[in-house]
C-alpha cells in the first residue's frame, strides 16, 4: 500500500494555535484507493450551532503527525493528533481548518467543536475530519479558536489488546480489555485507536465497536476492533477521554433462562436467552456480551433492545452478530460446548426511563420459511391517542414448558400517529432440528411517547 501524503507543521500563530503543512507534488502523488477508516462519531462538517467560547490568555496547541487521505469520493479525510502544550487541561476544543492549494488561496474552511471532553497537559488526542468533494490540496492549516479549562483530574484507565482474529468476509479484529485500577467510579467519554505505518505517518483512527461507557472500581471489561488491514504491519496506540464520576450504580439484571448457544442448520451462531429488569423503574438496557475460552475471547457482541425494559419486566433474546467466532474456534481448536459466556452491563448507558411504555396491536398475516429461519409478516397498529415513537417488534418461539426456543427484535418506523399502522417483516433464525408445530409463537410490539426524554 503506498503511503498518504504528510503534512508537515509550521510555528503557531500568538492568538490561536495553528497548524501548516504542505504536501510535496500533489498532483504527481498517488493515493491509496481504499483505506480503512472509522471516523469519530461526534466529528461531522455539519455542526449543530456553538456557543461563542473566550480562549483563555496565551493557546498553545501542537498537531503532530496530520495526514491527508483521499476518501476515494472526491472528498478528504484529515487525521491527527492535538497535543495540549499548556499546564492547564482543555475541553470543549473548537477548531478551524483551512485547505489551500497552490497558489495559497483558500479553497475551503469549516469549523469543528472536537468531542473531546478532557485534554489533560502533555496529552494528546486523535482528531479526524471529513471534507467532502475537495480538489486537490497543496496544505492544511487548523486554528484553535477557542477553548475552556479543564479542572478534571487525570483518570488512567488500562488498555490490554489480548487476541486477534479475522472474519468470514477477510476483515481482521483486535479484542482486549479495559481495566479500571482505581477504587473510583470513571466515565469513559472518548476512546479510539490510532494505527500507524512503520515511518511513523497515522494509517487510520478507529473507533471500537464494541466497549462500555463506565468502568466501576477495578472492573475490567471487553473490546473489540474491526480493521479491514492485517494490524500485524501497523502499530497500534490507544487513546482514551476519561473522567471520574460519582455514584455509579451497577446495572442491576438477571438473566432467568440461562443463556444458551445453539446453531442452526446451516451451522450459524445464536445465543438464546432471557434478560429481566431487577431494577424499581424502567430502564435501557446496554450489555457487551463476551463469548470466550477461560481468558481467551472468541467473540463479543451487543445486546441493546430497541425499547427500554420496565421494572420487573422479562425479555427474550436471540443474537446473532458474533465477528469472527467460527474462525476463532477453528484456529484455537476449541469446541462449542467448551465456550462461556460472560455479560457486562454498562452501569451508565443502562439508564432510567421515565417516560411511558406502550403495548401496540400486533397480528400477523402470514408465514414462510427459508433457509434456517422463519419469515413473519404482519402489522402494527397504533390504537391509542398518542403519537409514539421507537417502535419495535419481538417474535419469542417457545417449547412446551415455556423455554425460550429462539428470538429476534427489529425497529420499524420512528415515529406512528395515533391510529396508524405499519407493516413488518421479521426473520427468526430457527435452531437446527426445530419443529414449528411443536413451538409457540408470540409477537409483540413496544413504542414509547414520542416526546419521552432519552438518554442519548
Amino acid at each position: 500500500m503506498r503511503k498518504p501524503a504528510l503534512i508537515t507543521i509550521l510555528l503557531p500563530f500568538i492568538c490561536a494555535s495553528t497548524l501548516m503543512g504542505c504536501v510535496q507534488n500533489p498532483r504527481e502523488t498517488s493515493y491509496p484507493t481504499s483505506i480503512p477508516i472509522t471516523r469519530l462519531p461526534t466529528l461531522s462538517p455539519t455542526l449543530t450551532p456553538i456557543p461563542t467560547l473566550t480562549p483563555t490568555p496565551q493557546p498553545n496547541f501542537t498537531f503532530p503527525e496530520i495526514t491527508l487521505q483521499p476518501d476515494g469520493l472526491g472528498g478528504l479525510n484529515l487525521l491527527g493528533l492535538i497535543r495540549n502544550e499548556m499546564e492547564e487541561g482543555a475541553s470543549n476544543l473548537k477548531i478551524r481548518a483551512s485547505l489551500y492549494e497552490e497558489s495559497n488561496l483558500v479553497m475551503h474552511q469549516e469549523e469543528f467543536l472536537l468531542p473531546i471532553q478532557h485534554l489533560h497537559p502533555g496529552k494528546s488526542f486523535p482528531i479526524s475530519l471529513s471534507f467532502l468533494k475537495t480538489p486537490e490540496v497543496d496544505h492544511v492549516k487548523i486554528d484553535v479558536l477557542s477553548y475552556q479549562i479543564s479542572v478534571k483530574p487525570n483518570v488512567e484507565v488500562e488498555v490490554e489488546i489480548t487476541d486477534r482474529s479475522t472474519t468470514g468476509d477477510g476483515s481482521y479484529l483486535l479484542m482486549g480489555w479495559l481495566s479500571n485500577p482505581r477504587n473510583i467510579d470513571v466515565q469513559i467519554h472518548n476512546f479510539s485507536l490510532v494505527f500507524t505505518e512503520k515511518d511513523g505517518s497515522i494509517h487510520s483512527i478507529i473507533v471500537p465497536d464494541f466497549y462500555t461507557s463506565s468502568l466501576l472500581p477495578s472492573q475490567k471489561v471487553p473490546f473489540l476492533v474491526t480493521l479491514g488491514q492485517d494490524p500485524s504491519t501497523l502499530s497500534v496506540k490507544p487513546f482514551l477521554d476519561v473522567s471520574e464520576i460519582q455514584n455509579l450504580d451497577e446495572a442491576s439484571f438477571s438473566f432467568p433462562q440461562k443463556a444458551e448457544l445453539v446453531l442452526d442448520s446451516q451451522g450459524n451462531l445464536l445465543l438464546r436467552g432471557n434478560i429481566k429488569n431487577e431494577h424499581v423503574h424502567s430502564i435501557w438496557v446496554s450489555c457487551i456480551i463476551a463469548l470466550h475460552h477461560q481468558d481467551r475471547l472468541i467473540s463479543l457482541t451487543q445486546l441493546n433492545p430497541p425499547s427500554p425494559l420496565m421494572a420487573g419486566e422479562v425479555r427474550s433474546f436471540g443474537l446473532t452478530q458474533f465477528p469472527g467466532w467460527k474462525e476463532q474456534l477453528t484456529h484455537s481448536k476449541i469446541e462449542l460446548e467448551e465456550v462461556e459466556i460472560s455479560f457486562f452491563c454498562d452501569g451508565l448507558a443502562s439508564s432510567e426511563f421515565k417516560g411511558q411504555i406502550f403495548t401496540l396491536n400486533a397480528s400477523i398475516t402470514g408465514f414462510e420459511t427459508t433457509g434456517s429461519s422463519l419469515i413473519i409478516r404482519g402489522e402494527v397498529s397504533n390504537l391509542t391517542s398518542e403519537t409514539l415513537s421507537y417502535v419495535s417488534v419481538q417474535a419469542d418461539l417457545r417449547t412446551i414448558d415455556g423455554d425460550i426456543h429462539t428470538s429476534n427484535t427489529i425497529p420499524l418506523e420512528e415515529v406512528l400517529d395515533p391510529g396508524g399502522t405499519t407493516f413488518f417483516v421479521l426473520p427468526v433464525r430457527l435452531p437446527a432440528g426445530t419443529v414449528l408445530p411443536d413451538m409457540e409463537i408470540d409477537v409483540r410490539a413496544i413504542a414509547i411517547l414520542e416526546e419521552s426524554e432519552l438518554p442519548f
